[in-house]
């Protein structure tokens, strides 16, 4: 069973000192070490992931970089960190249908057109 550790902007991951503060709070919460990794490829940032010490059981511990910082307010948008001690971190966004139609409808629809 996944319980919420805790509840970030997404808008505060562009500070090293944040991301610090961030491993900090979910050791102190999960009494798990944790790691946050940016994944690219072809020069561009595409993912961050969150993993806990436990190992991850699901793919669920990701948030998709060039989805979310194309967002007409990217630093509106929360990011909730789930922990269990079976299946690791899971990370869920806020508001992210509403997020997804945005990124649809600028860039997606418009590259069809």
């Amino acid at each position: 069973m996944y319980k919420q550790i805790l509840s970030f902007d997404f808008g505060i991951l562009n500070s090293m000192k944040a991301i610090n503060n961030i491993l900090g709070k979910l050791y102190e919460e999960a009494n798990s070490k944790f790691s946050i990794e940016f994944l690219g490829s072809k020069g561009y940032l595409h993912f961050i992931e969150f993993k806990a010490e436990v190992g991850q059981k699901e793919n669920n511990n990701r948030i998709d970089f060039i989805l979310l910082s194309h967002y007409k307010n990217p630093e509106d948008i929360k990011i909730n960190v789930f922990y269990s001690e079976k299946k690791g971190a899971r990370l869920e966004v806020e508001n992210l249908k509403e997020i997804e139609k945005y990124y649809y409808e600028k860039h997606i629809k418009n590259e069809n057109n």
